[in-house]
């Protein structure tokens, strides 16, 4: 079973240069290689111009997904201005420090049941023929 995470930044003094910063990180993450991701206009919302722009990611390990809190957490320590990091139907609302147990939770909103994702081999983990 996959889990498909949308997060995207709201509320920001300049959105798509903190999306663009989230989506560096994730990339250079070494432990999120396994990790489908890309960048992706969203769907339009009311307040703003325009679509809004999402990262997409595509997780299929609970390992993974434990990556994936793990550099939204590092990246999260970091910023220094307020926003709103939104992970599904996730709000965060950031205006300091943000624990890696909230991020948790929203990503535990979008992700399918962890028994399902945790029968789902690694990716260095195939299993032989039989």
């Amino acid at each position: 079973m996959t889990a498909t995470i949308t997060i995207s930044i709201c509320d920001a003094d300049d959105d798509i240069a903190e999306l663009g910063s989230l989506f560096e990180a994730i990339v250079e993450d070494d432990d999120l290689r396994a990790v489908r991701k890309q960048r992706v206009s969203g769907a339009p919302r009311p307040d703003v111009l325009g679509a809004e722009e999402v990262i997409k990611l595509v997780v299929e390990s609970a390992p993974l997904m434990g990556a994936v809190t793990a550099c939204v957490t590092a990246w999260l320590a970091g910023r220094t201005t307020k926003f709103t990091l939104k992970i599904g139907d996730s709000e965060i609302s950031v205006k300091g420090k943000v624990s890696e147990d909230l991020v948790r939770q929203a990503l535990e909103q979008v992700r399918p049941d962890a028994k399902e994702l945790e029968s789902v081999p690694d990716a260095g983990g195939a299993t032989p023929p039989q």
